[in-house]
């Protein structure tokens, strides 16, 4: 525990001195939302991602573009998690005839590192992305029982609480994932995203280790003795007492996937203001040398459409000034009348 908890410390202390790095040049903010999937691979599903489990996910984000390959985001996500041994191949996990749900909320840094050159203002508006970070997320198992749900972690299904050890319901993962962002106009943004999160826990859906004792936790819970062992649901009778029989897979941790569709909207550029023309003004205070050349180079922009426009009407008086001396040489002369 101690060892998690000295690495949740130093990746904090990462992505803060790298949040405060990148702000001091930052280019542009953007704030977005997104929408889609949740998935998750564990005990409940084979160890493998079953899509026809798959629950929904939501959440919203804020990006820094830092430069046209790197950003950091932070995001909050919401999404429901679930499996069951109802759908299992293996006839045995069937007979297990366990399934949970849960609820995940998760407060996530990441970096993100964009294949091609992503520049808005350069029209380069398309980019595939990797990224990667640290996430705190809070999840709580549910089993169903007769229609009812029920919270699995405060009944100890496999003997936590008769010995004082519950697992914890706020744990860290790790994002790793790619994306695909382009974008619509100097002020949205679209893009697809697939983040799996390496998980430091095995109780995701609530199953890990060994049966306890049937006897003792029956005793101490009825209830968390019926979630425990669901067997006897499908045979009809109890049979020996499964204490130390494999409950789950105790050497692979569980992981949960969010995948889906972002939309944002760019918020400011890299003088601090959005890109609206009309605060142009205002963009002294932030950088006097690029308001001044730009400044120029209106004014020599202006000074040439002038220029041009001054040649073109010389031009047209001139061609007008030799139409009619042509049309006069060729009118013949008018003969005077004499009385």
């Amino acid at each position: 525990m101690n060892t998690k908890k000295s690495l949740f410390s130093l990746l904090c202390v990462f992505a803060l001195v790298s949040t405060c790095a990148i702000s001091v040049r930052a280019q542009y903010w953007e704030a977005g939302t997104y929408m889609g999937f949740a998935n998750y691979k564990g005990e409940l599903n084979g160890q493998r991602l079953m899509f026809s489990q798959s629950g929904p996910a939501m959440g919203v984000y804020s990006r820094l573009n830092y430069s046209r390959f790197l950003a950091v985001k932070a995001s909050m996500t919401y999404g429901r998690i679930q499996g069951t041994d109802a759908v299992a191949a293996d006839p045995q996990l069937r007979m297990r005839n366990l399934n949970f749900r849960s609820d995940v909320l998760e407060l996530a840094v990441t970096g993100e590192l964009n294949l091609v050159p992503f520049a808005i203002r350069e029209r380069k508006t398309a980019s595939p992305y990797l990224f990667a970070g640290v996430a705190l997320f809070h999840f709580n198992p549910e089993g169903e029982f007769r229609g009812q749900w029920y919270e699995l972690r405060g009944m100890g299904t496999e003997g936590q609480m008769m010995d004082g050890t519950p697992y914890a319901l706020w744990q860290i993962a790790v994002p790793l994932g790619f994306g695909f962002k382009f974008n619509l106009s100097y002020q949205a943004n679209f893009g697809i995203e697939v983040g799996f999160r390496k998980t430091f826990t095995d109780y995701l859906d609530d199953v890990s280790g060994t049966y306890p004792d049937f006897v003792e936790l029956w005793e101490y819970d009825e209830m968390a003795a019926v979630l425990s062992y669901r067997t006897p649901e499908l045979t009809g009778e109890y049979g020996d007492n499964p204490v130390g029989e494999l409950r789950g897979d105790p050497q692979t941790n569980d992981l949960y996937v969010f995948m889906g569709l972002t939309l944002s909207v760019n918020l400011t550029d890299r003088y601090g203001l959005d890109f609206d023309p009309k605060y142009e003004q205002f963009k002294r205070k932030y950088n006097d040398k690029e308001l001044l050349r730009r400044q120029k180079l209106k004014e020599h922009q202006r000074k040439r459409r002038q220029a041009l426009k001054e040649r073109r009407k010389r031009l047209k008086r001139i061609a007008a000034e030799r139409k009619k001396r042509k049309k006069q040489k060729l009118e013949p002369p008018v003969k005077k009348r004499t009385k």
